[in-house]
């Protein structure tokens, strides 16, 4: 049965524009509509008497409320534990980890699927290792690129130059490292500050009363985050691993010169041609949801993270120019059309 000659999809999911799986499910089903596809939201669906229904876009109100048929075909983006979800004919799941091996549970629910996605090459191999017997398919997770568009800073002049970072700042995204890199390495009176754009409500960190360190906690949507890159120098990302890293993507897509960890997700981004590596020294990291994700994650030397912040801080000529390859690279290879080409080279033959 050729499914994909049906052209009808159902997309299921959370939607929501604050976290990645969230943005995710917003942008790849007005993608795949863009390339001729009869798309509808088979979960979550919700109205205007959710929280999250204020921050939507016109277009997404209506892809949520475009009434549900049952499509030949079912992709979930979610947590393996939420596939049931997925009530199609042919269903595909749509996941991710964040380190060395999968729990016994998730791999049984993936394994209840008829074909798995994942967003980099990365967990192909280690979703095979942990078990997954059915087709393993590596699909891109793209970011806006026509609302991050490369930014030209080389005629700025500021004061002050700006480390930044974005995420859910938890024990995987290493902000530790790299405010201890930070404090280290930069004297008080030189003129250089770090922004952290934090999402994650229930963060413990408190200032060490270092007025260069700026914790921004304030929703910021789209335009605004793009705004906020605008007024960064460099994107600092030592994760100790990612499926795939919406973040530095969407910072290189402005131009940033980015310093990130060369492992998991983020290896399909770091490049020394465009971007600043850190090695990792040992995949030894526990991951802090240890019965949920039982594998190890990237550590990092700091003293590296030290080295090239300071570097990045010395040339920014270099910098520059190293944003514009990255920009470059991101619009070309990472935009939704793009990405949603190669998604849909996987149902042809379906």
């Amino acid at each position: 049965m050729i499914l994909s000659e049906n052209h009808k999809l159902n997309w299921y999911g959370h939607f929501n524009t604050i976290t990645g799986y969230g943005v995710v499910n917003l942008e790849y089903p007005q993608a795949i509509t863009r390339q001729g596809w009869d798309v509808t939201c088979g979960w979550e669906r919700y109205d205007e008497g959710f929280v999250e229904w204020q921050y939507l876009t016109p277009e997404e109100k209506a892809f949520i409320k475009k009434p549900f048929v049952k499509a030949p075909i079912g992709i979930i983006k979610s947590l393996p534990t939420e596939f049931v979800f997925n009530q199609s004919d042919f269903r595909i799941g749509y996941t991710m980890v964040e380190n060395t091996i999968m729990n016994k549970h998730w791999v049984d629910c993936c394994n209840q699927m008829n074909m798995i996605f994942v967003p980099s090459e990365f967990l192909v191999r280690i979703f095979k290792d942990s078990g997954v017997t059915v087709p393993v398919k590596s699909v891109r997770q793209g970011i806006a690129t026509n609302k991050f568009p490369f930014f030209d800073r080389s005629e700025q002049q500021r004061e002050k130059f700006v480390f930044g970072t974005v995420g859910f700042m938890d024990d995987r995204k290493n902000w530790k490292d790299l405010i201890t890199a930070f404090i280290s390495e930069f004297d008080p009176i030189e003129p250089v500050e770090l922004w952290i754009k934090n999402t994650n409500n229930q963060w413990g960190y408190v200032s060490n009363d270092d007025e260069r360190i700026k914790i921004i906690k304030t929703r910021y949507g789209t335009d605004e985050m793009n705004k906020l890159y605008q007024l960064m120098d460099c994107f600092v990302f030592p994760s100790h691993a990612e499926g795939s890293g919406l973040p530095p993507r969407e910072a290189m897509a402005t131009g940033l010169p980015v310093i990130l960890t060369n492992w998991s997700g983020l290896t399909e981004i770091a490049n020394p041609e465009w971007s600043y590596l850190l090695t990792p020294i040992a995949i030894d990291h526990p991951d802090y949801r240890k019965e949920e994700q039982p594998g190890f994650q990237a550590r990092i030397e700091v003293r590296e993270l030290m080295y090239w912040m300071r570097y990045v801080y010395e040339k920014k000529t270099e910098g520059l120019e190293k944003g514009k390859l990255a920009s470059d690279f991101i619009h070309l290879e990472y935009s939704w059309d793009k990405c949603t080409i190669l998604l849909l080279d996987h149902l042809k033959d379906l």
